[in-house]
């Protein structure tokens, strides 16, 4: 079980893409707090009674990198997975998915036509 990963050229683009994308989300951070004490120095913003739209202009400025980033390092994660998993152990764990989705579509009751019309 002490395989090491071997990283794809695709999983690597989509962590370095990752990386970016934090970057730019600790510049947008940077930037925002540098905004706001401004605000807070001219006098038109206070700390402590504008801390709800803080947070807000926080979040609609940064969140979506967060977000970007996460899916990036997921893609990045899953592709990686892909690539170190043999084909026979992919087909196989397909093959149960597949099995436990028809033994669930199987067990699930149905209504008897009968009993459909008496209703």
């Amino acid at each position: 079980m002490n395989k090491k990963l071997k990283f794809s050229k695709s999983a690597l683009v989509f962590y370095i893409m990752a990386v970016l994308t934090l970057g730019v989300c600790i510049y947008t951070l940077y930037n925002v707090t540098v905004y706001i004490q401004s605000l807070v120095d001219a006098g038109q913003l206070a700390w402590s009674t504008n801390i709800s739209d803080i947070i807000n202009y926080y979040i609609n400025n940064a969140f979506v990198y967060i977000v970007y980033t996460a899916i990036f390092v997921g893609i990045g994660y899953i592709i990686t997975l892909l690539k170190n998993k043999g084909k026979e152990e992919l087909v196989e764990v397909m093959n149960e998915v597949v099995e436990d989705e028809v033994v669930e579509v199987i067990e699930e009751p149905t209504m008897n036509i009968e009993e459909e019309i008496k209703d």
